[in-house]
């Protein structure tokens, strides 16, 4: 995700992400100046508003209080910082540590904290980061709204950083090799080479696709690494991910007047800004992905640029509402919209805007062979036996007429992110305890014979 920022301005909060900036020194000994970096009070406070941050309540005191990840947000390190500190650390078990400290005299400071990182894993990459020097070197930590992700970046190229690091005390290979091929995808994603080709060639052929597919079949997961292996790279540059939601609208994804301190301003979406950086690049390709389509109203949301989008309407012009200038969308542009087909509150797409799309389906890779190998070194013994049962309740699912192959249940839920170790028993009664009989039970809320068919199913064969 591109942030934009004001050099003037440590702090900078947009409808997306919110953003604070500390910059390294060298003191005279060659040593680096903080013991920790003090961030901006105003991102602790957005952070614990939209609940990224919770209070630590083990350690601490009124004039320490520390602040760890809430549960379901992870800490991303961007590539700015693996190649500072190592393509050991490019992982999601890494954490941070906050603390909000009042001095003596009432200064009130807010710092990503070292002392305690010292001997615990999860925290090594901040000391790593601390003892290369790097100065000049200014880094930013954001937030992502739509990932759930505090991610931590610089400013600066890295090649005019390394000088000033010694290379042999960076763990491993300092440079990170972002390429992206086809074959990368067939490895990462549980479909065959014949679903890809067709993919590749419709969003060529089209500009617009929208993979639509039951919960669990891991469509941005898919959706993201389609556009990179078109790419060649994982360059996040060129690729952009939103998500629509009920309240979304033309004044966020085009552009509208929003508030500021001296009245309103006129300020671009992320749809223009991403039209215009293409333009100004026709070399390479771009991609928009639009997660949860079909929650927004998307006539409202595009407005006069839905005509805009299609193939043969690519290049030609016109006139924005708001600021009244002439706009094309890109040849160069393509959009992937992901459609989550088993929620019941959603409207259909509208019959103007699904013309200018082509659907595919992405159905469960239970059947996948891949996905069977994949699933077999995922966990310690033999679990076949749970699959073969989902396997069977997504067929019921398909004929039952309420329901239908939009519900089925898809195979990213049986295979979870479990960092340095394999999956046992009861990782898999979680996932059916947590995860499985809630959404059947959704499923068939009026029908309590067949939802205790599948349940005593599911229970006989944890229970083997």
């Amino acid at each position: 995700m591109s942030i934009e920022y004001n050099m003037n301005n440590p702090f900078k909060r947009e409808i997306s992400a919110t953003q604070s900036r500390y910059q390294m020194v060298k003191k005279n000994d060659g040593t680096t100046g903080q013991g920790s970096y003090n961030l901006s009070l105003d991102l602790k406070n957005y952070l614990l508003s939209v609940n990224a941050i919770v209070k630590n309540e083990t350690f601490g005191n009124e004039k320490n209080v520390y602040y760890t990840l809430a549960n379901d947000v992870k800490l991303s390190l961007k590539r700015g910082i693996i190649d500072l500190i190592g393509p050991a650390y490019d992982n999601d078990n890494n954490e941070i540590l906050f603390v909000h400290t009042i001095a003596n005299d009432g200064t009130n400071k807010f710092q990503i904290k070292r002392t305690d990182h010292k001997n615990e894993e999860k925290y090594q990459w901040f000391t790593k980061l601390y003892d290369n020097n790097c100065e000049g070197a200014t880094f930013i930590i954001y937030y992502d709204d739509i990932e759930r992700k505090i991610c931590v970046d610089n400013d600066l190229n890295v090649s005019s950083r390394l000088e000033d690091i010694e290379v042999e005390e960076l763990e491993g290979d300092t440079t990170v090799d972002n390429s992206y091929s086809k074959d990368d995808f067939l490895k990462d994603v549980f479909i065959d080479e014949e679903k890809y080709d067709t993919m590749v060639s419709i969003l060529e052929k089209k500009k617009n696709i929208i993979l639509e597919g039951a919960p669990g079949v891991g469509k941005t997961f898919m959706a993201k690494r389609l556009a990179y292996s078109i790419l060649g790279s994982k360059d996040e540059d060129k690729v952009e991910l939103i998500q629509f939601h009920q309240s979304y609208s033309y004044e966020e994804f085009i552009e509208g007047y929003r508030p500021t301190e001296s009245g309103f301003e006129l300020k671009h979406g992320i749809f223009y800004n991403l039209c215009e950086k293409a333009k100004n690049d026709l070399s390479n390709n771009y991609y928009l992905i639009i997660d949860e389509i079909n929650r927004g109203n998307l006539s409202k949301i595009f407005g006069e640029l839905l005509m805009l989008i299609e193939r043969d309407k690519r290049g030609e012009e016109l006139t924005l509402a708001y600021s009244e200038k002439n706009f094309t969308v890109p040849e160069n542009l393509y959009i992937i919209g992901l459609m989550n087909t088993a929620d019941r509150s959603l409207a259909l797409i509208d019959y103007a805007l699904r013309r200018r799309f082509s659907f595919i389906r992405i159905e469960p890779a239970f059947d996948n062979e891949k996905f069977i190998e994949a699933f077999n070194e995922k966990f310690d013994a033999n679990y076949n036996n749970v699959i073969t049962v989902i396997k069977q309740i997504n067929e019921a699912i398909k004929n039952d007429k309420s329901l239908g192959s939009g519900f089925k249940i898809g195979h990213s839920y049986f295979y979870p992110k479990l960092p340095n170790r394999k999956g046992n028993k009861k990782d898999i009664e979680d996932i059916i305890t947590y995860e499985i009989i809630p959404l059947l039970e959704e499923y068939w809320y009026d029908d309590e014979d067949t939802l205790i068919q599948w349940e005593n199913a599911l229970d006989g064969v944890l229970n083997d």
